[in-house]
């Protein structure tokens, strides 16, 4: 595991995100707010089934057809 340090620009972009998402009527919990924006900070992927996820422009995703399953 890499640790990606959670600074101003990070916090700001989950802030941004937060906001962007609630303007359109949708809500993603503030943890993975703070996960999106560190992966696009870093250029990362996201590996969820959350397909609220889906909602962040730019935000690449990895969803492995049931191979979460067996988590």
């Amino acid at each position: 595991l890499v640790m990606i340090p959670a600074g101003n620009k990070v916090w700001t972009l989950a802030t941004e995100i937060a906001w962007s998402l609630g303007r359109r009527g949708l809500t993603l919990r503030a943890q993975d707010c703070l996960i999106a924006a560190c992966a696009l900070t870093t250029g990362a992927s996201v590996l969820t089934d959350d397909r609220r996820f889906d909602h962040i422009p730019g935000l690449a995703l990895l969803a492995p057809d049931g191979e979460l399953d067996s988590w």
